[in-house]
């Protein structure tokens, strides 16, 4: 592990602690989806009451082309999904 100073350390333990309370807010569940540049690559990060991740292109491309049966797996699976449901579901 590198040596941190001390304010890259306490940068770091307040964005730790930032995420931590997001992650534990009892509140509705909310997407913040942001393009970002990965390794120069365009991608989209999700963010929100669980643990943040990037989709590419590829990935976004493959999942639109299979999107019907992600919508019957969700709707066979509603109870379930139905828990994961956000404020602004109908744009997703």
């Amino acid at each position: 592990m590198s040596d941190l100073t001390k304010d890259e350390l306490q940068k770091r333990m307040q964005e730790l602690e930032e995420e931590n309370k997001r992650l534990r807010n009892p509140s509705i569940n909310n997407i913040t989806v942001t393009e970002v540049d990965y390794k120069g690559h365009p991608t989209l990060r999700f963010e929100g009451k669980f643990m943040s991740f990037g989709l590419g292109i590829a990935k976004l491309a493959r999942i639109k082309s299979v999107w019907p049966e992600i919508e019957n797996f969700l709707e066979k699976h509603t109870e379930v999904a139905s828990k994961y449901l956000v404020v602004d579901d109908d744009k997703i």
